[in-house]
């Protein structure tokens, strides 16, 4: 059985995270979370998209679709662009 404690602001802060910051995701393993006891016979359940990251980095969990999946994707791919396009700003506004 493993026992994986979400970090701070994760999964124990999930009435903050809107309902696009979710994601369906299916335990591969037996584990105990914020969530309960999850198992491979348990059925697909949501989690914050930090949530879904710590669990699948430690195997235990895999996206319960491939819209998940994808959507996850997308939303990183986002974030990542949002937070280059904030970077070359404070550049620019640094000169």
């Amino acid at each position: 059985l493993n026992a994986v404690q979400p970090a701070p602001g994760s999964e124990s802060d999930k009435r903050a995270a809107p309902s696009g910051d979710r994601v369906s995701v299916k335990a591969l393993k037996s584990f105990m979370g914020d969530e309960g006891m999850k198992s491979p016979d348990s059925e697909p359940f949501e989690v914050t998209r930090n949530r879904a990251a710590e669990l699948r980095a430690n195997g235990l969990v895999e996206y319960a679709s491939e819209a998940d999946e994808d959507a996850d994707i997308e939303a990183q791919a986002k974030a990542a662009a949002d937070k280059a396009k904030a970077e070359a700003n404070a550049r620019r506004g640094k000169r």
